[in-house]
């Protein structure tokens, strides 16, 4: 009798499990268009599934919640790749520990971002849990879409902290990731060159151009109403704050608007904070 009720628990949890691996969520489609996009972090493959809808406009903004403290865009964009697309349009959450805290955590971001549409991508197996928390922290006025996929197949990666390339000429490792120079994306210094930078020649001589006509104009002076200014010190080109100006240039053509705020509402102060601007040398 016990080995009877024992083999029927078995049977019943066996087929629970079948049942529950046949109704796992699928994939979103590819075409489907949401303000932002929310990826837990966990399996591989969940954020550059986020990172390729990201780049084909499939939203304003992606949000990987449940990093490690200290990560930071660079040491993403080292694993993952998209270096411009990550500094441009991706934010990093180091609140959450567990599924209820990615809820918590994405449900603050969304507020204050003001999005009513969201793409929940993760893991099949982890969707419906991360769905049901998420739904009730959003609350009904959030439509989530959930976009599940088997990424276990392509194993894991870890994100480490690391500093930053702050010497980009010296032929040295400065933060200890392996990467020299150049080579290494978080390296925003004045010796690496357009090509490295992703930006056309033409677009780079424009550039100096319009430097050349600022402090051509600065230098005579100018009269603003009726309060005269006195000619001013040259700029200087700073890579940091260019780099600001060209995603923010690259997000423009993209998306077809002109504009000093962007479409995330940031303004080109946090621009260029987000790129790691502290302020001159």
């Amino acid at each position: 009798m016990i080995r009877r009720l024992a083999a029927l628990v078995v049977l019943g949890w066996a087929l629970g499990f079948a049942a529950f691996m046949l109704m796992l969520p699928g994939p979103a489609a590819d075409d489907v268009t949401t303000d932002a996009i929310v990826v837990p972090t966990g399996a591989a493959g969940r954020i550059a599934r986020g990172l390729d809808l990201l780049e084909h406009g499939r939203a304003q903004r992606m949000l990987v919640t449940g990093t490690a403290p200290g990560v930071t865009r660079a040491d993403l964009a080292r694993v993952a790749g998209h270096a411009r697309t990550i500094a441009c349009c991706v934010d990093l959450g180091a609140e959450a520990v567990d599924t209820r805290g990615n809820a918590e955590e994405t449900a603050a971001w969304v507020r204050a971002h003001g999005y009513r549409t969201i793409r929940l991508v993760t893991s099949d197996w982890h969707a419906r849990r991360a769905r049901l928390e998420l739904g009730s922290a959003l609350g009904r006025d959030v439509t989530v879409v959930v976009d599940g996929h088997d990424f276990w197949s392509d194993g894991r990666f870890v994100l480490q902290v690391s500093g930053t390339e702050t010497v980009c000429g010296d032929r040295r490792d400065d933060d200890g990731d392996g990467l020299v120079d150049c080579d290494d994306p978080d390296c925003l210094g004045q010796n690496c060159d357009d090509e490295q930078m992703m930006w056309s020649p033409d677009a780079a001589q424009l550039e100096w151009r319009m430097l050349d006509i600022v402090n051509q104009r600065r230098s005579e002076g100018a009269m603003c109403g009726d309060e005269s200014y006195p000619p001013a010190p040259p700029v200087e080109m700073n890579v940091t704050v260019r780099e600001a100006a060209r995603l923010h240039s690259e997000d423009m053509a993209r998306f077809d608007y002109f504009d000093h705020m962007g479409r995330d509402g940031r303004n080109p102060g946090q621009r260029i904070r987000d790129v790691g601007f502290r302020g001159p040398d």
